[in-house]
C-alpha cells in the first residue's frame, strides 16, 4: 500500500528514535508538513518536498532549488537528526528564493490549522494521490491528485477539497467547470473509492500513531463511507465572489475564504 510506513521507519519517527527530533520539529512547525508517500515519510514546505525520510536513508532539497551546484551546501545527516530546525530554516530559504505560488502557503495553512477534531473538517493528507502502479494504462485515470484530503466531521463523510484562489484560477484546463467533471470520474471509478477509503484508514491510523492527529481523530474513520468533491475558494474581494457564483456547471458545494483558513461547513 503506497500510503504506509513499515514497522521500521515509524519506530526511527518514534520520540527516543533516529528521526524523534525531525518529526518533533515538524510537529511544532505549521509551516512543514509530514505525507506518507511510498512508504516513505515526506515533509514539505509549500508543497517543496524539503526532507525526504526512508528506514535507510535522508533524502535532502533536490538540485532545483539551487541556483548552481556552488550554491548547494553539504548536508550532515547526524547534524539534521540531532538539530533538525536549522536544516529546516535554510531548506526554507531555498524554497522562498526559488519562487512559490501564494497558494501554497494558504494550502499549508489550512492543512495544518484543521488537523484537529474541534473543527468542521478534518483535514488529513496534501496533495493526495490515488496510486495507479498496478493498473493497466489503458484503465488509468488521468486527474488523480487532490489538493486536501478531509474528512467532514458530522457525517464521517471523505472529502476531495480542490483550492483556488482568486478569479485567474478558474479558469483553462484547471478550472471549476473541468474539475468537477473531473472529480466526479475519480469518484464514480470502484477501485479508485476503494483505495480511497483503504488509504484513509491507514493515513489516519499511522498519524495517530506519530502524534501528527489527535487520538480521536480514529473516530472518524467509517466504514463504506461516503466520498465527495468540494471546492474551497479564497477571494480578495465581493467582486471576485460574485464572479465565482457565477460560473455554470458548478453543483460542487464551496467554502469560501477570505484569507481565513478554519474550514467551516456550508450553510
Amino acid at each position: 500500500m503506497a500510503r504506509k510506513l513499515n514497522e521500521k521507519l515509524l519506530k526511527m519517527l518514534a520520540p527516543q528514535g533516529e528521526y524523534g527530533n525531525i518529526l518533533n520539529e515538524v510537529i511544532k512547525d505549521k509551516e512543514l508538513s509530514l505525507e506518507i508517500r511510498d512508504g516513505k515519510a515526506i515533509i514539505y514546505y509549500k508543497k517543496g518536498e524539503i526532507l525526504t525520510l526512508s528506514k535507510n536513508n535522508i533524502k535532502y532539497l533536490s538540485q532545483g532549488y539551487y541556483r548552481n551546484k556552488a550554491s548547494q551546501p553539504e548536508f550532515s545527516d547526524e547534524q539534521t537528526k540531532q538539530n533538525p530546525a536549522t536544516y529546516f530554516n535554510l531548506a526554507k530559504s531555498f524554497v522562498d528564493n526559488h519562487g512559490y505560488k501564494k497558494e501554497f502557503t494558504i494550502q499549508q495553512l489550512i492543512a495544518s490549522e484543521n488537523a484537529s477534531v474541534n473543527n468542521d473538517y478534518l483535514v488529513i493528507d496534501m496533495e493526495y494521490q490515488y496510486e495507479q502502479k498496478g493498473i493497466p494504462k489503458n484503465e488509468r485515470i488521468n486527474f488523480t491528485r487532490v489538493d486536501l484530503l478531509a474528512i467532514e466531521k458530522e457525517s464521517k463523510d471523505i472529502v476531495l477539497f480542490e483550492l483556488k484562489q482568486s478569479t485567474d484560477s478558474l479558469k483553462g484546463k484547471s478550472g471549476v467547470e473541468e474539475h468537477v467533471q473531473k472529480s466526479k470520474t475519480l469518484i464514480e471509478d470502484e477501485k479508485c473509492a476503494h483505495a480511497i477509503l483503504e488509504d484513509v484508514r491507514t493515513i489516519v491510523e499511522q498519524k495517530v500513531e506519530l502524534k501528527l492527529l489527535p487520538e480521536e481523530a480514529k473516530n472518524y474513520i467509517k466504514e463504506n463511507a461516503n466520498i465527495k468533491p468540494m471546492f474551497i475558494f479564497v477571494y480578495s474581494d465581493e467582486k471576485e465572489k460574485e464572479e465565482y457564483d457565477a460560473i455554470p456547471k458548478n453543483d460542487v458545494p464551496t467554502i469560501y475564504f477570505n484569507f481565513r483558513y478554519i474550514l467551516k461547513k456550508p450553510e
